[in-house]
């Protein structure tokens, strides 16, 4: 149990004073605490001075502020555009489990307003992904990475990016290896690429 020196009460609305349900909020200091707003809009976490607060929810715009002497943090989310999609295998099939990370390609970086939509998930049992809400007009970005596979990159336009994304994972493999120093010994830490060269 937090004591009141240490307890932050947040609140999320929606533009108008509508209270917000569901929103996830994050304090990213030292590690990650994660809280889910009620049906008020409100929950309570630590508070950490410095921290970065996070807000998101699909469907607004992910909102953040960070942590001061205040015990109350209010946030009013802005509308976003919903982003939707789906991995499948090549045989069409779901999968699940997928890593989905999406960005904004033209994001801005103003504290208080909106944080540049940065969002990484995973596919459900459908196959299926819901991210952040991104910022009309704004071109988005999509990977889909799971072991085994080649990662697969989608850039929409602003003009395509209602539409749901469909992506198909291409052929791949997972490569394993050690990293050895001239003595012979593990080396901890190495940084490995892959490099495709012509057209085999």
């Amino acid at each position: 149990t937090l004591s009141a020196d240490d307890e932050l009460a947040i609140e999320v609305v929606a533009q108008g004073g509508a209270a917000v349900e569901g929103a996830s909020v994050r304090a990213e200091v030292d590690g990650v605490a994660e809280v889910v707003t009620d049906a008020q809009g409100r929950a309570t976490m630590r508070r950490i001075q410095g921290s970065l607060y996070r807000v998101r929810k699909p469907g607004y715009l992910v909102a953040w502020r960070r942590g001061s002497d205040d015990p109350t943090l209010r946030f009013v989310l802005d509308p976003g555009v919903p982003v939707e999609g789906t991995v499948m295998f090549p045989d069409g099939t779901p999968v699940q489990g997928c890593e989905v990370h999406a960005w904004d390609q033209e994001s801005r970086h103003v504290e208080g307003e909106h944080f540049p939509l940065d969002d990484t998930l995973f596919t459900d049992a459908h196959g299926r992904f819901q991210i952040a809400g991104l910022e009309p007009c704004h071109p988005l970005g999509v990977r889909a990475s799971l072991p085994g596979y080649a990662q697969v990159v989608v850039l929409r336009a602003p003009a395509d990016v209602p539409e749901p994304i469909v992506i198909t994972l291409g052929g791949g493999a997972t490569i394993e290896g050690f990293v050895l120093d001239d003595a012979g010994h593990p080396r901890r830490g190495a940084v490995v690429g892959v490099v495709r060269y012509g057209n085999g």
